[in-house]
């Protein structure tokens, strides 16, 4: 009884919600879960590195310094999202990088159609990023169990006319022949081409057998390997291929599954601050020391953002249960969708989605978000780095070092004694 009273008050979600039990809480209107504390705070059970949330592959020890950090942007944002009223800056704030409208009492003006639409859908990703790092899982996943993280590609080049391979990661024969004791020996395979024809239609997209869980991923950028596209600096996969449309219905395979993974390319471990280079400051405490905190003559937001600021770019990709995320603001758009009608093949249809290829320009800096929440454009909610650029932001507003003023980036650019907290 202990133990079940302690889990539930752990995953009790901010504020007094009736359905505080019911698994889809993230889709309420305003259901946040708890704040996730940061490591140096009380707890025991903060997310310290990776294996505390992902299923990781070899080489990804850089990255376990990132979880705390990830934690310590996520809780940034989900105080401001609770604070805002108190503080005319953290208004600001969201008025700029979301276009979030408040009344003169510092309430949020659900008046305004589009505050009430963009507010109710920052709380629903904040919902699902906070259950995720308090250890709650992916809302809507398929298969139970942590996501796979992978630090470098996570499969192997597999061209449409190589074998294809089952769950248990072996050939599928497609016709047999029988030896003197009955037995049965395969004489040909089904190709992977074969077996996902209407991927093997399209010329950009890539099949990649991924070892860990003896599945299939496919990426429709064109690049081999995944990580190879330019300034690619993560992904995180959509479409789980099995058993779907995406498969020809006349062969009976049981192919292997898995839970939503991210991948890290090598772009998204450099510490090169070169003109353009986002997400590669070292990390949130050098940002917030005394010698590294900015004045009003400090360099732009971006400019701040950790490495740690690529996992929690992903994050929100990864959660985006039942309100697709994207990249809308990047140079390079990330979406690419392909709908093939392939009667012949008795399907009516398949829209085959993103492939993979949720990644974020390098181009994709703190004005294009900025220019986002300026038109009160409603993708912001849909675009993961507008979250890290006001994570970042409230951050360094909060958490200022001792002697030095709290600095509030307007426009981008660090600001000092604007707006009263």
């Amino acid at each position: 009884m202990l133990a079940w009273l302690l889990s539930t008050c752990d995953a009790n979600p901010i504020e007094a919600h009736d359905n505080i039990h019911d698994p889809s809480l993230a889709d309420g209107d305003d259901a946040l879960w708890k704040r996730v504390r940061v490591p140096s705070g009380s707890g025991g059970s903060d997310p310290t590195e990776l294996s505390d949330l992902f299923q990781v592959s070899d080489g990804c020890g850089l990255a376990d310094d990132w979880v705390p950090e990830v934690a310590a942007l996520h809780n940034a944002v989900t105080a401001a999202y609770q604070s805002f009223s108190s503080s005319q800056s953290l208004r600001a704030l969201w008025k700029q990088f979301f276009g979030v409208t408040f009344k003169s009492d510092g309430s949020v003006d659900t008046s305004d159609s589009y505050t009430q639409k963009t507010w109710t859908a920052i709380g629903t990703r904040l919902s699902g990023v906070s259950q995720f790092l308090a250890g709650g899982g992916v809302i809507g996943s398929p298969l139970s169990g942590k996501p796979w993280i992978f630090c470098n590609e996570p499969g192997d080049y597999a061209p449409w006319n190589q074998p294809a391979k089952d769950q248990t990661g072996n050939y599928i024969p497609s016709t047999v022949r029988f030896d003197e004791y009955g037995q049965t020996i395969p004489t040909d395979y089904y190709t992977i081409g074969q077996l996902f024809p209407l991927y093997a239609q399209s010329s950009s997209v890539r099949a990649y057998f991924i070892k860990a869980f003896n599945g299939y991923q496919f990426d429709g950028s064109g690049y081999t390997p995944t990580c190879s596209k330019p300034d690619r600096y993560a992904y995180t996969n959509l479409k789980i291929p099995g058993n779907d449309l995406a498969v020809r219905p006349t062969i009976n395979v049981d192919l292997g599954q898995y839970n939503r993974f991210v991948v890290l390319c090598p772009d998204a471990f450099l510490l090169s601050q070169a003109l353009n280079q986002l997400h590669s400051y070292p990390s949130l405490a050098q940002a917030v020391s005394s010698s590294h905190y900015p004045g009003s003559s400090g360099d732009p937001l971006d400019r701040y953002v950790p490495l740690s600021g690529t996992l929690y770019h992903e994050l929100y990709h990864l959660t985006d249960h039942n309100n697709p995320s994207g990249d809308p603001f990047s140079e390079s758009s990330p979406w690419y969708f392909v709908q093939i009608y392939a009667t012949s093949l008795s399907f009516e249809h398949a829209i085959i989605d993103h492939f993979a290829n949720r990644k974020f320009h390098v181009k994709e800096g703190v004005n294009q978000c900025l220019n986002g929440g300026t038109s009160r454009n409603f993708d912001t909610t849909k675009n993961p780095e507008s979250f890290v650029n006001f994570a970042m932001a409230a951050y360094m507003f909060l958490h200022p070092p001792p002697g030095k003023d709290a600095v509030l980036f307007v426009g981008g650019k660090p600001q000092t004694k604007v707006y009263s907290s």
